[in-house]
């Protein structure tokens, strides 16, 4: 079963910001599609403008039809799964919908009332409405009710309960358009990073990037993976690479040279960070840790030599 908390909350939060961006581009297809499965509670008949006394018009996401009764209500989508540390990825309660404040949003809470006065069309055709429902990304059944009894509105349905649904019904037209989408990005990922797509693998830990075949290092007990690695360099002889990655809360530059080999020459590498502690650790096969000295660079740029012979890294 989704749970909206798993994949948009953890514990790196530039992830959990960029994935809810990501999926905000497409959320509304979410409601589309789920309306277009006969086993849904609601059919959409489309975008409603709703149209004042006043001649001002403001248009809404969806108008959903109650496929058992046929009554018709207005829908709003609010979808904000990471924005202000998560405050508003599930629903708890009806004060979690005061910062909306816009025109739209306002008329939208105007139609859960019988009195509001406003005309609404579908495709320029008059549609009679019954009320209001609200569409959330997540929602308790507490945070439902508050929001029903406070505001009037017919009812308020989830995004992670359509997911659910579409999984459980096995959509066919949803699971080809997620693919479709996914298919999409990684074309521009690729683009923007050509090459294999196994040279990197994400640490799950921290949603960082590091060379396939590294070993994930970090002298803090308290930090639980390297958090950037910066470029990769062919040195002679076999195939090695040289990667560099800080771990932030010890201060520590770590300097990894994976998939050693034999290798004959020497290696030079400049630091650029200041007064930062480097460790110089020499991988083999991706795992086995043969060598590693800690050094102190006080000054902007320092060459570091290795001369690296066989299995081993040794200073010169």
């Amino acid at each position: 079963m989704a749970n909206l908390e798993s994949l948009f909350r953890t514990n790196v939060a530039s992830r959990d910001n960029f994935l809810s961006r990501i999926f905000g581009i497409f959320s509304e297809e979410v409601v589309r599609f789920w309306c277009a499965n006969p086993a849904a509670a609601f059919t959409d008949l489309g975008r409603p403008t709703l149209h004042t006394p006043e001649g001002k018009w403001h248009t809404l996401d969806f108008t959903l039809r109650d496929t058992v009764n046929g009554q018709t209500y207005v829908a709003e989508l609010k979808c904000e799964l990471a924005y202000d540390q998560y405050r508003y990825l599930r629903l708890t309660d009806h004060q979690q919908l005061d910062h909306h404040r816009g025109a739209a949003f306002i008329r939208f809470l105007e139609m859960a009332r019988p009195d509001h006065g406003l005309i609404t069309k579908v495709g320029a055709k008059p549609v009679a409405i019954d009320g209001a429902i609200l569409i959330w990304g997540a929602t308790t059944p507490d945070g439902v009710a508050a929001v029903k009894e406070s505001l009037g509105v017919a009812d308020v349905l989830s995004i992670e309960e359509m997911v659910n649904d579409l999984h459980r019904w096995e959509d066919d037209a949803w699971m080809t358009r997620v693919h479709q989408l996914k298919s999409w990005s990684n074309e521009l990922f690729d683009h923007l990073a050509p090459g294999s797509r196994t040279d990197y693998q994400t640490d799950s830990s921290s949603s960082r990037c590091i060379p396939s075949g590294s070993r994930r290092i970090c002298r803090s007990s308290a930090c639980s993976a390297l958090t950037s690695t910066m470029g990769g360099f062919p040195v002679e002889g076999s195939c090695p690479t040289l990667s560099m990655a800080w771990c932030p809360r010890e201060g520590e530059g770590v300097l990894v040279v994976r998939d050693c080999g034999t290798i004959s020459g020497r290696l030079v590498v400049r630091i650029r960070k200041i007064g930062l502690p480097v460790t110089l650790l020499a991988l083999t096969h991706g795992t086995s840790v043969t060598s590693h000295r800690r050094l102190h660079r006080p000054h902007r740029t320092t060459n570091v030599r290795r001369g690296l012979t066989g299995r081993t890294a040794a200073a010169n």
